[in-house]
């Protein structure tokens, strides 16, 4: 989240002149869109994915029948599992 709020204030807040309150939020919800479905670098997502496509490979994965989700998802970040 600290990342994303980076982002948000180098790459937008500091490079868009917003008039006002209406003209702001739709700035932000192009900003948004380009941010999840433009060919950009994210520096947490591996494979130059965009976070849309990220996320649907993880739905995809997601669906996988049990026996091989195990397989084919891993992370040492989970402690529950």
């Amino acid at each position: 989240m600290e990342a994303y709020n980076k982002i948000v204030k180098n790459e937008f807040l500091a490079v868009e002149n917003i008039p006002d309150r209406e003209d702001g939020k739709a700035r932000y919800a192009m900003f948004v869109n380009a941010y999840n479905n433009m060919d950009r670098e994210h520096g947490g997502i591996i494979g130059g994915l965009t976070p849309q496509e990220r996320w649907l490979q993880l739905q995809l994965l997601n669906t996988t029948p049990t026996r091989n989700r195990n397989r084919l998802k891993k992370s040492v970040t989970h402690v529950c599992n």
